[in-house]
């Protein structure tokens, strides 16, 4: 899953299935991250100076040439987020390459075109009885929708980038 299995998609509440434990749990990291001092300092102080570099890049650039400011908030987030999360200075908003940026747009990309391009493919293969559906009424895919869409090619592309993500973090951990 893009998301994984934290804050953003673990459900909540005395009805989930574990009481929301998980939820809970997650929501204890993250509030160890997103805390009043760090917001007075290590965020204020980050986004002071990647909002600098943005504006530098923008006076700096060529005059007359088009700026692609996607691309530069893009890399404004990422530099930010590389810097408070994982304590790692990037200057992707500078042109230089960031894998982890650059897998976690690719990721998200090709999570956005598979579900679209395959939405009518799983729609049918799920309401099909098991083998071909899901087994279970509350199952979300079926053997047969998995298939696809673990050979889809944008499928495979995801998981390529999901892995390169995975294997980022591990790095960060391991190393604290």
């Amino acid at each position: 899953m893009f998301l994984g299995d934290g804050i953003f998609t673990a459900m909540h509440g005395k009805d989930s299935p574990d009481k929301g434990v998980l939820w809970s749990h997650s929501r204890k990291t993250a509030s160890n991250i997103f805390n009043k001092d760090n917001f007075k300092s290590l965020m204020r102080d980050t986004f002071v100076h990647k909002s600098k570099l943005v504006v530098d890049f923008i006076e700096n650039s060529e005059k007359g040439k088009p700026i692609d400011m996607q691309r530069l908030f893009f890399g404004f987030t990422m530099d930010s987020i590389m810097s408070i999360f994982f304590g790692q200075e990037t200057n992707s908003t500078k042109g230089e390459a960031n894998v982890y940026g650059d897998a976690y747009d690719e990721a998200h990309r090709r999570m956005v075109s598979l579900l679209w391009s395959s939405l009518s493919v799983v729609s049918v293969l799920d309401i099909m009885p098991f083998p071909i559906g899901p087994l279970k009424p509350n199952e979300v895919l079926g053997p047969a929708s998995r298939l696809y869409l673990a050979l889809h090619p944008d499928g495979r592309i995801f998981r390529k980038s999901m892995n390169t993500l995975k294997e980022f973090a591990y790095d960060v951990i391991k190393k604290k």
